[in-house]
């Protein structure tokens, strides 16, 4: 028997981010372009990739990366996954989207070719999916946990991060950004901002289709 529990795949910003995304935009289409220093003269051409119908969804570079995992877990156990059978391989996921179809993926990496002619090749595997609000006690455990939730180090953690983006080192550390890329501060929303954009693009830049992080997981079989 193979079980593994997984993380969906790369996905897009959340609807947080994406406004934040538009906020940056606005302010760097107001920028003069000749005033600004030689390498970030494009600033006030930048348009933000996302918009919020594209937030949480997974990304084809995320699709990617499940059916990748899945064919290297068939090439490791090829006569466990030498064709899909419903009711000995299970798949399972959160209500989310994101993770839903990154079991899809999965699975389209496990039985790639396996499937009859017809479909060319494609393997029609079963997700099973609880939906939102539902008791979801294998993959969402912690909704199960009064511990988890209530625990003080988690209330302590978020002190501290709010404590640090209005804290005097992150506006130093905004406005050096600033001025290297404006010849302005930025406040230290906007550096944040500046950073995640660029920690989500990047990929997206690169040709991979997106960057990612999240919180729900994906299949097993």
């Amino acid at each position: 028997m193979v079980a593994g529990v997984f993380r969906h795949g790369s996905r897009n910003p959340g609807k947080k981010d994406i406004a934040a995304f538009a906020a940056l935009e606005a302010k760097f289409r107001a920028l003069d372009a000749a005033a600004l220093p030689p390498a970030f003269r494009w600033l006030p051409s930048f348009r933000s990739p996302y918009t919020l119908r594209d937030a949480h969804q997974l990304t084809d570079d995320g699709a990617a990366e499940l059916a990748g995992i899945g064919a290297r877990l068939r090439a490791r156990f090829p006569a466990l996954f030498d064709r899909y059978r419903p009711g000995q391989h299970e798949l399972h996921a959160t209500c989310k989207e994101r993770a839903a179809r990154s079991a899809a993926a999965l699975g389209l990496g496990l039985f790639r070719g396996t499937g009859p002619p017809a479909t060319g090749g494609f393997a029609a595997v079963h997700v099973t999916a609880p939906p939102c609000g539902a008791p979801d006690p294998l993959l969402r455990f912690f909704d199960h946990c009064p511990a988890y939730t209530t625990q003080e180090a988690a209330r302590a953690a978020r002190a501290e991060r709010e404590a640090f983006v209005g804290g005097a080192e992150l506006a130093a550390a905004a406005r050096r950004v600033g001025r290297a890329l404006l010849g302005a501060p930025l406040s230290a929303h906007e550096a944040q901002a500046v950073y995640s954009l660029c920690a989500f693009a990047a990929p997206r830049a690169a040709g991979a289709g997106g960057g990612g992080g999240g919180g729900d997981g994906g299949g097993g079989g």
